[in-house]
């Protein structure tokens, strides 16, 4: 997706500077303060509106937010409007966020169980994915009954099938080919 790549471009340039300024953190408040805001109020649709100009939105952009972002993001702004791709805005906060964690070694875990998580399950959760080298993980639990028994943990684009179901469909390949 074109944007993916333009968001991930402004937010790899805030990163950078954020790590040289020490900032990283701050500039993550602030993204997510800017995030929040437009995704909750009218300012998405003024912000996108092609009749408004650039300076008027960055002068919008200033009286919501002057005194509670910090310079460089102001700055940012000012070139994403510039630019004319203020529709990226909400998208920062993410792509952000992620480069933060990737840079603190932090893994987002997806596990999918077929019932539901207790400690015990939990626990042993955690001991697997450490035993794959996963040391600080988020993990995300949802339900899928489809599975019948065992889990599935995805990390990142690799996917660890520990299901009843997944063992039984390698059975049945097994026994087609």
């Amino acid at each position: 997706m074109k944007d993916q790549k333009i968001v991930r471009k402004y937010a790899g340039a805030l990163f950078s500077i954020g790590k040289e300024k020490n900032l990283c953190e701050s500039f993550l408040d602030d993204l997510d303060l800017v995030s929040e805001t437009i995704k909750n109020s009218e300012l998405d649709s003024v912000f996108g509106n092609s009749k408004i100009s650039p300076a008027q939105k960055k002068e919008i952009f200033k009286g919501v937010f002057e005194g509670n972002i910090s310079p460089d993001i102001h700055i940012l702004s000012n070139i994403i409007f510039d630019k004319g791709r203020q529709s990226i805005l909400p998208f920062l906060f993410l792509d952000f966020k992620n480069m933060m964690d990737d840079d603190n070694g932090l893994v987002k875990v997806a596990v999918d169980l077929a019932v539901e998580a207790n400690g015990k399950i939990k626990s042993e959760i955690s001991d697997f994915l450490k035993k794959l080298g996963f040391e600080q993980t988020v993990i995300s639990y949802s339900i899928n009954r489809d599975l019948i028994a065992g889990f599935t943990v995805k990390v990142n684009d690799v996917v660890y099938d520990k299901s009843l179901k997944g063992k039984l469909e390698n059975l049945r390949y097994n026994l087609l080919k």
